[in-house]
């Protein structure tokens, strides 16, 4: 009945939202694309609503339907109804329609293949563990924070003196963009690499291991304090100079916030993970589009406060390139991958690799002749520019059934590596969402690297019973019972 109750309650949001949307509008509408964007919208909806219910959902799909939702369910629908975009354009007249169409593919795609990675779990269910199931001597080692501090703090003089010192990191992004600029740093993919992706990749990682370690081994093992809260306020100052949206890109500083608070909080608990899905959406909604103030005159935003203008506008213009993509394939076909294997090649230099393709979305925009070429393309716009609708369909079911497999080890084994990738992954996959892949793979790389070089660490094992001393009283603690936890 409980079950009963709360897919009820999630069918009752889902259709509250929808029919706002539709009301304000679709109405009766006769474009079938608009239609289409309502449909989508409502997908987005219905699996942020019912995701929380699944004991095995978690962090990777609660971020990807809450940014979803917003980016390429909202936005869509306002651009249709008003026939405003973020950039001026003329588009044949089933453009719209292919665009919603190829989006709802990519949806049924992505829940087909978290079905699928579902199915093979749930034939085989693993008993749900509590947050600690023992002492974390016994259970588990730290996290290896240490050598990832020293690195951020060995990086942050460099980087202050390429960006004009404190007081460059709290200006604008324009700012920092010249300062990089004037240093001769832009030029050289590996020096931005060394003083821009790296360091936030440092914050995000580093924040998220401490609070996680703040959370988890502070209460257990008073003795650790004395690393645990210095390393937590080190990585609280790494995460100001590296990763505030004055310095850095909006979606990392999103990202690494989030990171941070995923470590204090432990999503398992439908409440929490319904609170936490609906407040990101919320966040994208309101705050993102709030945060282009920090980047002051790079893109010029013609709409002030939260009006409806603002959905109109080039932050959510990933609806557009994928209109744009549609035009792209239809004049010059198919890539054929050359995007994808250099975003796989995201470490090897221009230097060494001349002929390395430029990310997808300059190349689409410059076949639309826009002046300014740095614009998003989600990632099933990229697989189907690259790899055609059958690339698409599987990339969006690959894509499914490692946000299932990387959530179901979150809620069945927490504490693991599996488990501390799935957050990373889920609060680094904005950028990876929004694309292109070939800008926004060196971050999402770099955090994935960065993770398991922190929390690939060998499980302690007990070497005997003894006391665990709480307070003036001890009692003996069991080593906890290994549960079978196939993957």
């Amino acid at each position: 009945m409980k079950a009963y109750n709360s897919r009820l309650i999630a069918l009752l949001v889902t259709t509250c939202v929808t029919t706002t949307m539709w009301v304000l509008f679709v109405q009766f509408s006769g474009d079938v694309a608009l239609w289409l964007a309502l449909l989508n919208f409502t997908i987005c909806a219905w699996q942020l609503a019912s995701s929380p219910l699944s004991r095995h959902s978690g962090p990777v799909a609660l971020t990807f339907w809450s940014f979803t939702l917003v980016w390429l369910g909202f936005a869509p629908i306002v651009q249709i109804s008003t026939g405003v975009l973020p950039w001026l354009d003329v588009y044949q007249s089933r453009t719209f329609l292919i665009s919603e169409a190829l989006f709802t593919l990519s949806l049924v795609a992505f829940i087909a293949g978290s079905w699928l990675a579902g199915r093979r779990r749930d034939a085989r269910p693993v008993e749900d563990l509590p947050a600690l199931a023992t002492d974390p001597r016994i259970e588990e080692a730290p996290p290896r924070v240490a050598p990832l501090l020293l690195l951020g703090f060995a990086l942050l003089p460099v980087v202050l003196a390429s960006t004009g010192g404190l007081a460059g990191r709290f200006t604008t992004r324009d700012d920092v963009a010249q300062a990089f600029a004037e240093s001769g740093a832009s030029d050289d993919t590996v020096t931005l690499f060394l003083l821009n992706r790296l360091p936030s990749a440092i914050a995000l990682v580093g924040g998220y291991a401490t609070a996680y370690m703040l959370r988890n081994y502070g209460r257990y093992l008073p003795k650790q304090q004395l690393f645990i809260l210095p390393a937590f306020g080190a990585a609280m100052i790494l995460v100001l100079m590296f990763a505030n949206p004055f310095a850095i890109s909006r979606y990392i500083a999103l990202s690494t916030i989030l990171g941070v608070a995923l470590g204090f909080v432990d999503l398992r608990s439908t409440r929490v993970k319904s609170v936490f899905g609906w407040a990101s959406a919320i966040s994208v909604l309101t705050l993102y589009p709030l945060a282009s103030w920090f980047k002051k005159d790079s893109v010029q935003q013609q709409a002030d406060g939260l009006s409806v203008d603002v959905y109109q506008g080039v932050d959510f213009d990933g609806f557009q390139m994928i209109a744009n993509t549609v035009e792209y394939v239809h004049s010059h076909g198919y890539a054929f991958g050359v995007h994808i294997l250099a975003a796989i090649g995201y470490f090897v230099p221009r230097s060494i690799w001349e002929a390395k393709p430029t990310p997808a979305s300059l190349d689409v925009a410059a076949d639309r002749g826009y002046s300014f070429q740095n614009l998003s393309l989600p990632i099933w716009g990229e697989f189907y520019l690259d790899l055609s609708i059958v690339g698409m369909v599987a990339g969006m079911l690959l894509y499914g059934y490692v946000t299932r497999v990387l959530d179901h080890r979150y809620s069945s084994a927490p504490g693991s590596l599996a488990a501390h990738l799935a957050v990373v992954f889920a609060v680094a996959q904005f950028g990876l969402i929004r694309g292109p892949l070939g800008g926004s793979v060196v971050f999402f790389g770099t955090v994935l690297i960065l993770a398991l070089a922190v929390f690939l660490t060998p499980r302690k094992r007990p070497r005997s019973r003894r006391p665990l001393r709480t307070g003036t009283s001890s009692r003996i603690l069991d080593p906890a019972p290994q549960l079978a936890v196939r993957t």
